[in-house]
């Protein structure tokens, strides 16, 4: 497991941190979300929200130098992906 991310807030000092065994991950920012009803009347806009997703490197099995994806019969495949909060 290796710490991969840390997010922090800065207004209420909320703090997420990811750990992951995985080789890759995806960041999304949200930035097209844009005047999109919530709950209560509350409306998000862009970057109002972040998604840290952990997965292999997505074009591994056509790239020579990215670890190895490929699956073989009898083998084990196990990802593990931790988040925490303070």
């Amino acid at each position: 497991m290796v710490k991969i991310a840390e997010v922090k807030d800065p207004v209420s000092g909320q703090k997420m941190t990811v750990s992951t065994n995985q080789e890759g991950f995806q960041f999304y920012t949200a930035k097209y979300v844009n005047h999109v009803p919530g709950k209560k009347g509350f409306w998000y806009t862009p970057y109002m929200a972040v998604c840290i997703e952990t997965q292999s490197f997505p074009d591994s099995p056509n790239q020579k130098n990215f670890p190895s994806t490929i699956l073989h019969p009898g083998e084990k495949y196990e990802a593990k992906t931790v988040y925490s909060f303070s």
